[in-house]
């Protein structure tokens, strides 16, 4: 592997959406076609009864209205998407190199953003539209295709979710966190096992799927390394409440 997690710098969630990202990349079926379930079986379970713990101390912050909100802004990001991709098919040739454009814009953040882990997302689509209101040719391709006012209910969204978000966090913070900090080591043990695993199996037995799964997971790593340098590099925006610091 390139790239080694910078765990000490996760918040608890971030900490939890990494390992369930992990889980995501390999999958059980992977898990046994590669000859790693010895080490991705006890990770697995781990991360689920460290998730369980996490969502007792928390309560509310997976409530009706989070959820309702990450999939109003699940449902804007989706539908951008979906309306640029069948404008790629377009025959009127703006359109379709105005789809393009917009497309690509989306995917250098992912191809799937709408099944990131909470907090990223948050920070993606703020980036994402970031983008979308700044770039001269992109602001004017998604006019050309009727996209503004999705842009708008995309930031609104994902806006109205981070207010929520920070408002169930401070909810979260009167509740005990303390011992999630033990909880966070056996966790990390069993990650690192099976980063080994994986390591071990690419040397001896090495093959172009195993390859590209590496290459997934090190991206993700650098994902998570770099949500930690942009918010080391925000001058101390949206800093957590003492609950979501890392422990």
């Amino acid at each position: 592997m390139k790239n080694v997690i910078n765990f000490p710098g996760l918040r608890n969630n971030e900490f939890l959406g990494f390992g369930n990202d992990v889980i995501s990349i390999i999958k059980p079926s992977n898990a046994i076609t590669f000859g790693i379930t010895s080490a991705f079986d006890p990770f697995k379970a781990e991360w689920e009864v460290l998730s369980d713990y996490f969502a007792l101390q928390r309560g509310s912050l997976l409530s009706n209205d989070i959820v309702n909100l990450d999939r109003r802004r699940d449902d804007a990001i989706v539908g951008i998407k979906t309306s640029a991709e069948a404008n790629s098919k377009h025959f009127d040739p703006a359109r379709k190199i105005a789809a393009e454009r917009i497309l690509a814009t989306i995917d250098k953040f992912g191809k799937s953003i709408q099944t990131m882990n909470m907090l990223a997302e948050t920070e993606t689509l703020r980036s994402l539209v970031a983008d979308f209101e700044t770039e001269v040719l992109v602001k004017n391709s998604l006019t050309l295709l009727g996209l503004s006012d999705w842009v708008v209910e995309l930031k609104d969204a994902n806006n109205d979710f981070n207010v929520v978000y920070l408002q169930r966090t401070e909810e979260g913070s009167k509740r005990p966190d303390a011992s999630f900090a033990e909880k966070r080591k056996p966790a990390i043990l069993v990650y690192r096992k099976l980063i080994k695993t994986i390591e071990a199996k690419d040397t001896l037995d090495p093959s172009p799927a195993l390859t590209q799964l590496m290459a997934l997971l090190d991206e993700l790593i650098y994902k998570y390394n770099q949500l930690i340098n942009n918010r080391g590099n925000n001058g101390g925006k949206d800093n957590p409440d003492e609950s979501d610091k890392p422990v």
